[in-house]
């Protein structure tokens, strides 16, 4: 989406919101990270050159082999555009 690390270093999701992100959606995200549980929603972010795109985001616990304690939380964001395949997208 155009940014470098040192762009993001040290900021929020809040950096790729724009007018289209849906607030619903990220108040659930919000949520499953105090709960520290796995969380899906499909959200519009922006690029640095402030076009929207349509990304996935999912967020995993994961967890002490053997405590089960939940030590960290991994974030992956995902094109929705990319995940479609050709045959999907003439549709």
């Amino acid at each position: 989406c155009g940014y470098t690390l040192e762009d993001v270093r040290g900021k929020t999701l809040e950096i790729i919101q724009g007018r289209d992100t849906d607030p619903v959606e990220l108040l659930l995200l919000e949520s499953a990270i105090r709960a520290r549980a796995e969380a899906e929603t499909v959200l519009v972010n922006y690029g640095k050159d402030g076009r929207p795109f349509i990304n996935r985001i999912r967020i995993s616990p994961l967890k002490d082999k053997e405590t089960g304690r939940v030590t960290h939380l991994l974030g992956v964001l995902t094109d929705v555009l990319q995940e479609e395949t050709p045959i999907q997208m003439h549709i």
